[in-house]
């Protein structure tokens, strides 16, 4: 091969392979950089999350131990027991659930019912202070319960309303673990039931946080407790802000079922399965960074860790999508490659000149060099 062919071979050769080890050494320095942070992203988005979540719970809580000490309630419980034992159970439920004008799920709108009995009179002075608390707090229920275990007031009024949590058809169930546990905690503390089905509600998931409510000497006279919101909760769990467009949050419990929806899935709580290494890692209180498959069979990275309040301890994960991560990095390998492209060519226009400007004059002195040869002189 002439030397007119070798150079700029050689010069476009030696181009490429720059380029090439450049670009592969900058694709691999992105995706690193790039995967680095969206973990830091994520990660800082699950304990914003986990903070904001153990923050509304603690309001919660807060509130009703506020509220067990205040008059409306302690005064409360004394009227609505009093009332309700001379009205009985029967004629209560019959005036607030069975009688009642408002269809299911707005029975709370029924200030007083129309039978002028000592119950009535109590709860026309009582209802619009709880329905408003209920109301402007998100609350699913509000509960007032007698130490005798009788559910002598509900807000959203359902078939737990005027019956015994003790002897009752509802002994078991989420409310009456609550009552229970309130009535063994000491004033001022909470008594958490995590979500179960609560057939009562039609089987929704339900969490209650009770409260023992004591008089002015002390005594236990019965308990305050708060039906925990889904919605709210959910709201704050499947809230978008820094998820990007696949990123999302689950809440899980340690029976490995949903505590919450999520951003692409709804009506999932205590429906949807998730159980992997990172959820149980989680759930034993480690925290980490990790590649998952989903339900649905794409990769995600996921960031999991704790998330503990009082007696509940769940594990919390953030997840967004491999491909997400991997679309800029695409983007930036195509960028790359026609930049290298466009750099080949230059080389190889250059090397052309630069070849011709030295093997020209070579080539004339050659020709020189023969013809003094053949004895031109």
């Amino acid at each position: 091969m002439k030397l007119a062919q070798k150079l700029p071979l050689t010069i476009a050769a030696i181009s490429v392979v720059a380029v090439v080890a450049t670009g592969l050494l900058a694709s691999n320095r992105s995706m690193t950089a790039l995967v680095d942070a969206a973990e830091e992203r994520l990660v800082a988005v699950k304990a914003a999350k986990v903070h904001e979540v153990i923050s509304y719970l603690e309001g919660i809580r807060e509130e009703l131990i506020a509220s067990a000490k205040s008059p409306a309630v302690i005064d409360g419980i004394t009227a609505f027991e009093t009332a309700y034992d001379m009205t009985g159970a029967d004629a209560v439920r019959r005036a607030y659930i069975t009688d009642n004008p408002n269809p299911a799920g707005e029975k709370h709108l029924l200030t007083q019912a129309e039978d002028r009995s000592p119950y009535s009179n109590t709860h026309a002075a009582y209802h619009p202070y709880f329905r408003e608390m209920m109301e402007q707090r998100g609350y699913y229920d509000i509960f007032l319960l007698s130490a005798s275990g009788d559910v002598i007031y509900t807000v959203f009024k359902e078939l737990d309303y005027g019956t015994n949590l003790i002897t009752g058809e509802w002994a078991g169930t989420g409310l009456a673990n609550t009552f229970q546990g309130a009535m063994d905690m000491p004033p001022g503390q909470v008594f958490i039931d995590d979500f179960k089905p609560y057939k009562p509600s039609a089987d929704a998931p339900a969490a209650f946080m009770g409260v023992p409510v004591t008089d002015s000497i002390g005594n236990k006279i019965g308990a305050l407790v708060f039906q925990m919101p889904v919605d709210r909760f959910n709201k704050i769990v499947l809230a978008e802000d820094g998820m990007g467009q696949t990123g999302q949050m689950m809440v899980i419990g340690p029976d490995f079922l949903a505590r919450s929806d999520t951003r692409f899935k709804e009506d999932i709580i205590l429906k949807q399965r998730f159980e992997n290494d990172a959820v149980r890692e989680a759930l034993a209180g480690q925290s980490g960074i990790t590649e998952l498959t989903m339900p649905d069979g794409s990769q995600a990275i996921a960031s999991y860790g704790p998330l503990v309040f009082d007696t509940l301890s769940w594990a919390v994960v953030a997840t967004t999508a491999l491909e997400e991560v991997d679309e800029p990095v695409e983007a930036l390998n195509l960028l790359m490659l026609a930049v290298g492209a466009v750099i080949c060519v230059i080389m190889a226009v250059v090397g052309v000149g630069y070849a011709r400007s030295v093997v020209r004059p070579v080539a004339a002195m050659t020709d020189v060099m023969k013809r003094i040869a053949a004895g031109e002189l």
